[in-house]
């Protein structure tokens, strides 16, 4: 079930956050709405070295140099900056994790630098473009569809499969479909009542402040036999 929803949650709310959702869903690599998908055996899932290696690492230009901590009342509560919990990465006090995911959520991440002094694959395709409303450019781009998508049709554990040992029943399938990181951050932080449904994405109009209480929640009734 663990498995199951960090599975969702980075196929329904990171991919599409990082790849731009027409992209997501153009390569079918979003979640269905119901039903299941099916295992292809003739897809290879091991990780192109350029994905691991490389590709994915565009995370490494979006990393803030401040970390800002949020209280309860999403007010700025001071900051850790990177170079200071670099090797130091475990606050002290529990409540500095609640205020340091609050802050994340909150925090709008740093653009690609668009400078190019070393034309080697990393360097040079992080300074591509970004595809419209995508994370990366098209050569980074390509590569995490592809490798996304070995995972996601490679892996006869993928939880949406069917006819696997252990697929998930219509009603869990159901229930791990409400999986959001936003109530996972309402669950395990102290003092967030209030938090954006998608938090891979800057509250708007389309992407609302909710209580958590309003946030779906998963069933675990649907695992009893």
């Amino acid at each position: 079930m663990v498995q199951a929803r960090l599975q969702h949650i980075v196929f329904g709310e990171w991919v599409p956050a990082v790849l731009g959702e027409a992209l997501a869903a153009r390569y079918g690599l979003l979640p269905k709405r119901d039903g299941y998908t099916r295992y292809d055996p003739s897809v290879d899932a091991t990780l192109l070295n350029e994905f691991a290696g490389a590709a994915l690492r565009f995370g490494h230009t979006i990393v803030n140099r401040r970390f800002y901590l949020l209280n309860a009342n999403w007010s700025k509560a001071g900051f850790e900056t990177l170079t200071g919990r670099f090797f130091a990465p475990f606050p002290t006090r529990k409540a500095l994790w609640d205020q340091v995911a609050r802050g994340l959520v909150r925090q709008p991440m740093t653009a690609f630098s668009r400078d190019v002094r070393d034309v080697d694959f990393f360097s040079a395709a992080i300074s591509e473009y970004p595809l419209g409303n995508a994370s990366m450019g098209p050569t980074i781009a390509c590569i995490a569809v592809d490798s996304l998508g070995r995972l996601k049709w490679g892996d006869r554990f993928y939880y949406e499969h069917a006819g696997q040992a252990g697929s998930f029943t219509p009603a869990q399938l159901r229930t791990i479909r409400q999986t959001t990181l936003a109530k996972v951050i309402c669950e395990d932080t102290e003092g967030t009542h209030w938090i954006q449904r998608n938090v891979f994405l800057l509250p708007r109009e389309e992407n609302p402040v909710a209580h958590c209480s309003d946030i779906p929640d998963i069933d675990v009734n649907a695992w009893v036999e």
